[in-house]
């Protein structure tokens, strides 16, 4: 996936992308598979990126590229897992034995840039198989939030309720905070084909 537009970025590095396979005959989102990345938890805070207001020159944007992506290296370290049958683990890291590989960076462009990549034979895809169902979604702000609400303090601020159970507000209900807040996805399938 790859994203030039900021406010979608920015989305994509708080919340991470969830893929989601649907397991052979079924649908994304029917006894599925699915991988997050990054992947946040109560031990590992969400990077909530903010991205340098105004006109830089080549040298600041050099250096913010330079800064941003070395975040990146520092702060994707864990990988998201549910539905796998031989993964027995929900978190595992970006360094593992199952042969999942998940990166991110920013390119020159400063467009984000996200690759993930899964070992076929984890799916469990037969050659009877015919179709396979897929999901991608960003997740959006609240991960492993509950309780997404619109709260009135003299103006609209969205909340939702943390892991310890605290009130946190996210900020004001702009359009712009809306979008980045809400999780969007889309579906598809593919045929497959055998050799």
């Amino acid at each position: 996936i790859r994203s030039a537009n900021q406010s979608i970025a920015k989305k994509m590095i708080v919340g991470g992308v969830t893929f989601t396979v649907g397991q052979p005959g079924g649908k994304a989102g029917e006894n599925n598979s699915s991988v997050t990345f990054p992947f946040y938890d109560r031990n590992t805070p969400s990077w909530y990126i903010n991205f340098a207001a105004g006109n830089t020159d080549s040298r600041q944007a050099d250096s913010l590229l330079t800064s941003y992506n070395r975040a990146i290296a520092v702060k994707f370290r864990t990988i998201g897992v549910r539905g796998f049958k031989s993964v027995t683990d929900s978190v595992i890291s970006i360094y593992n034995e199952e042969g999942f590989k998940a990166a991110a960076q920013f390119d020159g462009n400063m467009a984000y840039c996200y690759e993930l990549a899964i070992p076929l034979k984890l799916l469990g895809i037969t050659s009877k198989e015919t179709k396979l169902s897929y999901n991608i979604k960003l997740n959006g702000i609240p991960i492993h939030g509950t309780n997404l609400q619109l709260q009135t303090y003299g103006r609209d601020i969205i909340t939702y309720t943390g892991y310890d159970g605290a009130n946190v507000q996210i900020g004001k209900a702009t359009p712009e905070m809306i979008a980045l807040v809400l999780p969007t996805d889309f579906s598809g399938q593919y045929d497959l084909v055998f050799k």
